[in-house]
């Protein structure tokens, strides 16, 4: 999180977690990956028109976060 260069593919994929570091400026661990994934939940139907069309009939597009020391997976709705 604290940014420099780790890489091609590790920076590829840090870069798409910038909105929710700029989102959480204090900084907390748990806040950014909470808020990372409820922006990748919201963008799933924003990019995708096929997902969209989905979403507007009956699929529920819910973000979650995976908890590794204890595999609890907590829905953020």
């Amino acid at each position: 999180m604290a940014g420099g260069d780790n890489g091609h593919n590790l920076n590829h994929l840090l870069a798409h977690i910038q909105p929710a570091l700029h989102a959480c400026p204090d900084g907390d661990l748990d806040a950014v990956v909470r808020e990372n994934a409820i922006q990748t939940a919201n963008a799933l139907a924003e990019r995708s028109r096929v997902i969209r069309e989905a979403a507007e009939a009956d699929l529920d597009i819910i973000p979650a976060w995976y908890i590794l020391e204890n595999g609890q997976v907590d829905l953020l709705v």
